[in-house]
């Protein structure tokens, strides 16, 4: 099987994930307009901490989905998408990483944010990577299964991380 005719059976796949990542983010703009009033100059780290790196995935998966969608791609543009998606998703959850290190805090412990903020996404964009690579070498459509983990694990991600969110602003009224 070519990478065409691949692409064309992950098609559904891409659609659904693609129209889901568009209406949470969607959802994310109103549940953080309900939280706006509670936005400080305290709060901005965790801003850029927490909640940019959390629409970042959304858009993540938005932007893999429509590029695979793309009926014309070759296997170097592919690659290249991909590549470069998930190198600046990896330096996200990097800065994550540190941010979270340098202002710990009873909440980061507590509420397993290592796992869902730091070392899922990480990981999920890890693969990312390794499905650039592998794709641009071996011209495999296989490796389409280890994009299709990344988008679902950062989604994943994404949604449970909006949960908090919203959970944090219900706490604060």
């Amino acid at each position: 099987m070519t990478l065409l005719q691949a692409l064309r059976d992950w098609q559904s796949f891409y659609v659904v994930t693609g129209g889901a990542a568009a209406a949470l983010v969607g959802l994310m703009f109103v549940a953080v307009s309900l939280g706006s009033h509670l936005v400080t100059d305290e709060q901005m780290e965790g801003i850029r901490t927490y909640v940019n790196p959390t629409l970042f995935h959304f858009v993540v998966a938005f932007v893999i989905a429509c590029a695979i969608l793309v009926p014309t791609h070759s296997l170097v543009s592919l690659s290249v998408i991909i590549g470069l998606v998930s190198v600046i998703g990896l330096w996200q959850s990097v800065r994550v990483v540190q941010r979270m290190r340098s202002r710990p805090s009873e909440e980061v412990n507590e509420d397993n944010h290592w796992l869902w903020h730091g070392w899922l996404p990480l990981l999920s964009y890890t693969i990312g990577c390794a499905v650039a690579i592998g794709l641009a070498i071996s011209g495999l459509p296989d490796w389409l299964n280890g994009l299709a983990l990344m988008i679902v694990t950062v989604i994943v991600c994404a949604i449970r991380n909006t949960w908090v969110l919203i959970l944090w602003i219900a706490r604060q009224r």
